[in-house]
């Protein structure tokens, strides 16, 4: 006579939701702090958390929503977007982040080919132009090459923000912010850079 023996795994899938399920039940009072993009700390408790997470999940389903739809994310790194990443992985949805680092041109592409049907886009957040190259030159041409740098980054229509040198045992050491429109643009810009006489090398930083 044979006797069943229970099995000791959990009773029910072991989906991220059950994460912050469990979390809400055990440790509601526990907080999640993260910095506020207003500016301060925010502190939100777990079973709080998983209220509004559900909230949002609702609310995406009443967008219809679905599981394996690709929902995109901009956002830092906030009570807010976790619970972006939380309510969607909750109902089956797949939470896409997208980096605001990434120009314009980048991101749309990346959002066509992951067919997003919403994003979730943090209020300051927009995609970035901006763009650093730190430039090594020689010092005693740093004035003739920043002369030449400049005239080349103005042909190729590219905005110049702010130029710092630091000079350092014969070496000129050039930080330049510009804004650059696209990637295309920076190509042109570092082919074109690298063809001034004297010039080192660049680097993005």
């Amino acid at each position: 006579m044979s006797t069943a023996i229970s099995g000791l795994m959990q009773k029910k899938k072991f989906n991220v939701i059950e994460i912050l399920r469990h979390s809400a039940t055990w440790n509601g009072d526990v907080e999640v702090v993260t910095n506020s993009v207003e500016g301060g700390i925010h502190r939100i408790g777990y079973a709080e958390l998983y209220d509004r997470t559900s909230q949002l999940a609702n609310a995406l389903t009443s967008l219809d929503i679905k599981a394996g739809d690709c929902i995109g994310t901009m956002a830092w790194n906030t009570w807010r977007h976790l619970e972006c990443w939380y309510g969607l992985s909750g109902m089956g949805a797949i939470c896409h982040t997208l980096n605001p680092r990434l120009f314009p041109d980048q991101i749309e592409y990346i959002v066509n080919h992951a067919e997003d049907r919403f994003i979730f886009v943090e209020w300051d957040v927009k995609p970035s132009s901006s763009f650093i190259v730190r430039l090594k030159i020689l010092l005693e041409d740093r004035k003739q090459l920043l002369k030449d740098i400049t005239e080349c980054i103005s042909k190729l229509n590219i905005n110049i923000t702010s130029i710092d040198m630091k000079g350092l045992e014969g070496i000129a050491t050039c930080i330049i912010v510009l804004e650059v429109r696209d990637k295309r643009q920076l190509d042109r810009l570092s082919s074109q850079i690298q063809k001034i006489p004297n010039f080192i090398s660049t680097e993005r930083m």
